[in-house]
């Protein structure tokens, strides 16, 4: 009983970076059971051994003895030119093919959430989802490209971030719902 239920942690940066920018997110389900995954924002793919040793030595640090119960591997596309999806009356995009993962972070959470909750309230009715503006499809850019070219300096921004602003400044952020004048704070932090 090692874990807070009460308490995620979304992005802890303290994980070997690897020539890129990686972090631990865990999700307790209970007070000795969570998913804990390493993920990475790069050009590359991720090393599978790579990654199952950052996690061993993240986990026994953090936790101590553990067992692995399921493990799950993936990608979510960073990118943000992708395809429109078609859409009919019959076929309706949802997740990462109606545009609900932030393309800069891979957050998508609560976009997947008011997405889903929009369909369910307009069942039968034709209805694209909300895409970000163009200063957050600017921000998303902007940020895309300085991991891509500088990949090690993802630790450091996004630790200057969390340090200088607090998580529900920071959610909203990355729910696009603040102000121009809030980025530029932000930005200047």
């Amino acid at each position: 009983s090692v874990l807070d239920e009460e308490t995620c942690t979304l992005m802890d940066f303290n994980v070997d970076q690897g020539g890129a920018t990686q972090f631990v997110y865990v999700l307790p389900y209970s007070s000795n059971e969570a998913l804990i995954e390493l993920t990475r924002f790069g050009k590359k793919k991720i090393d599978i051994e790579m990654a199952e040793n950052a996690l061993k030595n993240y986990i026994n640090q953090h936790y101590g003895a553990f067992e692995v119960k399921q493990v799950e591997r993936g990608m979510i596309p960073m990118f943000l030119d992708m395809p429109r999806s078609n859409q009919s009356k019959r076929i309706v995009p949802i997740g990462t093919r109606a545009h609900m993962v932030k393309p800069s972070t891979g957050y998508a959470f609560k976009n997947m959430y008011e997405h889903a909750k929009t369909l369910s309230a307009e069942t039968g009715k034709s209805r694209r989802a909300r895409t970000s503006s163009t200063r957050f499809k600017f921000y998303d850019r902007l940020l895309i490209l300085i991991l891509a070219i500088w990949p090690k300096k993802g630790k450091p921004i996004f630790s200057r971030l969390f340090g200088s602003k607090s998580l529900p400044d920071i959610l909203r952020f990355l729910d696009e719902k603040t102000s121009i004048k809030e980025d530029l704070h932000m930005f200047s932090k």
